[in-house]
């Protein structure tokens, strides 16, 4: 018996690169840096900033910087390829507790906007934190890796814009952070 596909189709979602996002300092609230430029992306229809069942697409640097995972670069041998962004001298480690970050950013994003939006972390197109989206399934794995994609396809891969947003995707997101 073939294996049926719950994904849903997104043919009708879009992507919205967020431009302007502040410099991220160890110890930051990211939901409130990214707020003011989120509340600023026009989209094609005219409407601003984010509905709370969009899913906000952030790069794992902006959370790394956020929870102080500098280290002086030749300390460890491990560290992030990427030095864009990254004062002489210094380096990242990757995020820890992926998952607990993403829904520590969608509470803040929810207290903002209202609603429950969904939160992916991406490293390297591979999100490390999801919130308010089933991730344990092969069908939430699928619709993940699509968004991330399209991510990557709207912002082009470019540290400028580390973070997206995506609108039109139905019947994905969870009321709780975690399943």
């Amino acid at each position: 018996m073939p294996h049926e596909n719950n994904a849903p189709e997104l043919a009708s979602v879009i992507c919205q690169a967020v431009p302007n996002i502040p410099m991220v300092a160890s110890g930051d609230d990211l939901a409130a840096v990214v707020a003011a430029p989120i509340a600023r992306v026009r989209w094609e229809n005219g409407t601003c900033g984010m509905r709370g069942t969009d899913i906000v697409v952030i790069s794992s640097k902006l959370v790394a910087k956020a929870q102080g995972r500098w280290f002086r670069f030749g300390e460890r041998p491990s560290g992030f390829v990427s030095r864009s962004g990254i004062p002489a001298g210094l380096d990242l480690d990757p995020v820890i507790e992926g998952d607990a970050e993403a829904a520590k950013i969608r509470r803040g994003l929810t207290a903002r906007f209202g609603g429950r939006p969904g939160v992916i972390i991406s490293s390297d197109g591979v999100g490390i934190g999801v919130a308010g989206m089933d991730h344990t399934t092969s069908d939430g794995l699928t619709i993940i890796a699509q968004l991330l994609a399209l991510h990557r396809r709207e912002t082009g891969g470019k540290e400028m814009f580390p973070l997206s947003l995506i609108r039109g995707v139905v019947d994905v997101l969870t009321w709780e952070d975690c399943p």
